[in-house]
């Protein structure tokens, strides 16, 4: 897939200086860019349900020490 992309001269000085200092071309810093938003995004909506359920069940959360004792740790 081909995208094309409009920026000002400088927005593209920037990605390529951005994409330069990485060793990657501006493709592939723009791709990296997007996915990271993308999984940000994912893990900011996971973490807000998970947030939710603890304030519905905050008698479920088990500590790390439990755990550890549990392991045999």
């Amino acid at each position: 897939m081909i995208v094309s992309i409009r920026m000002s001269e400088k927005e593209k000085e920037l990605v390529n200086s951005y994409a330069k200092s990485h060793g990657w071309t501006i493709s592939e810093a723009i791709k990296r860019a997007i996915f990271e938003a993308i999984e940000d995004e994912y893990d900011a909506v996971l973490a807000e349900k998970a947030y939710k359920e603890y304030l519905k069940h905050p008698e479920d959360v088990v500590s790390h020490e439990d755990i550890k004792k549990e392991l045999g740790l």
